[in-house]
């Protein structure tokens, strides 16, 4: 689940930062379609089947679904104070006549989490130009095992009784959002097939018999392992399913398609990494700077030059997608089948070649191939 963790092809996490109220209603439950109800918690609160408005709203503001309104988790805190962000660069915005920073007053309760689940790039380019049923499906299998192992880990707090502890509570209220593509970069999308899981704060606690927030600290320390589960689930998949795949340095990627066609269709990934790299070579210099005029080590002048983004890099660059990402409303073209013939006309001949089920489906690939497209790669052999 940015405040998530990253990467081509991978499952974000650690959670998205947790949504304000006001911003998940607006933000989440006006985007409402074609999303699934999943998890123990759903099945106790008779969520089955298709996401309906109403219901998660309904949970959203922490009310039951499906019945008169009234409160499902004990605990409501109400508002707390907190720090007022430029949108474009992530600091905190200085009050010009008291010199402090601003602060706004926020919702205190966290509703939710976003987990979101992303397939290799390959797997993305290749679902957008084929409807294929059965890839599909197995990418639904593998991150319904994936949750169904995040559940049977879920905790809660235990604070009764002078107690400072948490306690496993396996069971998840959850929506499934599955999108097709990214973020437009210069007003078009690039083909990026995900899911977002999006998990209500609440869990039914069997030993105090009552319905509590979350404890997510555990999911968030182990999102490598959760990320590495889920892409191992789905290469096995598909491999049983007698699609060829190759490792990459990450994870894998349909045997078939070559690195510069994967690379050609990652413009947002490239986009965020270089702005990423800009900004480093700045703070860098600066650091530099300041240990010429200082003699301090350059560890300590870069740890005084990283505080003006918050002191710490990783959560800076982390957060670097959703302060750097154009509006869906900008995309240049509105119906579906326009965008998928723009992207086919940006592949060669040979790469769409590559995406045919035909070519998708071999396990290896002989020169003579017309499937063969990995030039240079010399590597055939299938996960």
């Amino acid at each position: 689940m940015p405040d998530t963790f990253s990467g081509s092809g991978g499952l974000n996490l650690p959670i998205r930062k947790p949504q304000r109220l006001k911003e998940s209603m607006t933000r989440i439950a006006n985007a409402l379609t074609g999303g699934t109800w999943g998890g123990k918690g759903a099945a106790m609160l008779g969520l089955k089947g298709e996401v309906q408005r109403n219901d998660f709203v309904a949970l959203i503001n922490n009310r039951w679904p499906r019945a008169n309104g009234e409160r499902l988790t004990v605990r409501m805190n109400k508002t707390r104070l907190e720090d007022v962000k430029d949108k474009k660069t992530g600091l905190p915005v200085i009050d010009p006549e008291t010199g402090n920073v601003q602060k706004r007053e926020v919702s205190n309760r966290r509703v939710g989490y976003d987990l979101t689940f992303s397939v290799p790039k390959s797997v993305s380019l290749y679902l957008a130009v084929n409807q294929d049923k059965v890839v599909e499906q197995v990418i639904a299998e593998a991150l319904d095992e994936t949750m169904a192992t995040i559940e049977a880990r879920m905790e809660t707090k235990v604070r009764k009784g002078y107690l400072h502890d948490n306690r496993v509570s396996p069971n998840m209220v959850y929506a499934k959002f599955v999108h097709g593509e990214s973020r437009p970069v210069d007003g078009i999308p690039d083909p990026h097939y995900h899911i977002h899981v999006f998990a209500m704060n609440a869990t039914f606690d069997e030993v105090e018999n009552e319905w509590k927030a979350l404890e997510v600290g555990n999911t968030v320390g182990d999102r490598t392992f959760y990320e590495a589960h889920f892409h191992h689930l789905l290469a096995a998949k598909l491999d049983a399913s007698g699609y060829g795949i190759r490792r990459t340095e990450q994870h894998f990627e349909f045997a078939s398609v070559n690195r510069e066609l994967v690379e050609k269709f990652s413009r947002r990934t490239e986009l965020i990494e270089q702005r990423a790299r800009d900004k480093y070579k700045v703070l860098e210099a600066e650091a530099r700077a300041l240990m010429k005029s200082t003699n301090m080590a350059f560890d300590d002048a870069f740890a005084h030059v990283i505080a003006e983004i918050g002191g710490d890099w990783d959560k800076w660059k982390s957060n670097l997608g959703a302060r750097n990402r154009e509006s869906k409303s900008s995309a240049k073209y509105e119906a579906r089948q326009e965008l998928v013939a723009h992207w086919q006309s940006e592949m060669t001949p040979e790469e769409r070649e590559s995406l045919r089920p035909e070519c998708v489906k071999k396990r290896t690939f002989p020169k003579s191939s017309r499937c063969w497209r990995r030039e240079g790669t010399g590597d055939t052999t299938p996960l």
